[in-house]
Parts: C-alpha cells; sequence; structure tokens
C-alpha cells in the first residue's frame, strides 16, 4: 500500500481516537482496513508508530509523522480550494 493521504488520514484518525475499531467506525471502515494502512506506514518507514495499550499512543516517529501528515492534509486543503476558486 505505501504512503498514500489515506493513510495519514486514517493514521491521524487513530491518534485521535485511540484505536483501530474507533478510528474505522469514525472514517467508515474496518478495523482491518485501518490496520492495513498502519501496517503500510510502518513498512514504508521501517519504524513502529504507535505504542499498543489501553489507548494507542505514538512513539516519538509516530509524533513525527503526526505532525508532518497534518501539515500535509491542511496543505492539501488550501490547494483544492484555492484550485475550486
Amino acid at each position: 500500500m505505501g504512503l498514500s493521504i489515506q493513510s495519514l488520514r486514517v493514521f491521524l484518525s487513530i491518534l485521535e481516537h485511540g484505536s483501530l475499531s474507533a478510528a474505522g467506525r469514525e472514517l467508515g471502515m474496518t478495523q482491518p482496513a485501518v490496520s492495513n494502512h498502519l501496517h503500510a506506514l510502518e513498512e514504508r518507514f521501517g519504524v513502529t508508530l504507535l505504542v499498543r495499550g489501553r489507548r494507542l499512543q505514538p512513539t516519538p516517529a509516530g509524533e513525527c509523522l503526526a505532525g508532518h501528515a497534518q501539515r500535509v492534509l491542511d496543505d492539501l486543503a488550501i490547494l483544492e480550494a484555492e484550485v475550486a476558486r
């Protein structure tokens, strides 16, 4: 699967909701689909992005990815708005 805008959205939703299942419900995806996106990101970067526990927490690499992912999605929203005008 690799790096995709959807995978970045999924990752941020996991962080926001604290679980794969909750992120899936929010995004209208199955838990396995959410897990596949997370796995693809971890494979792409070769690092663990989340610490599994009662609530999923980002590793330092996950925090780094989250910050960049949010900027990418914010820039994409600006791009879409500007092109639509």
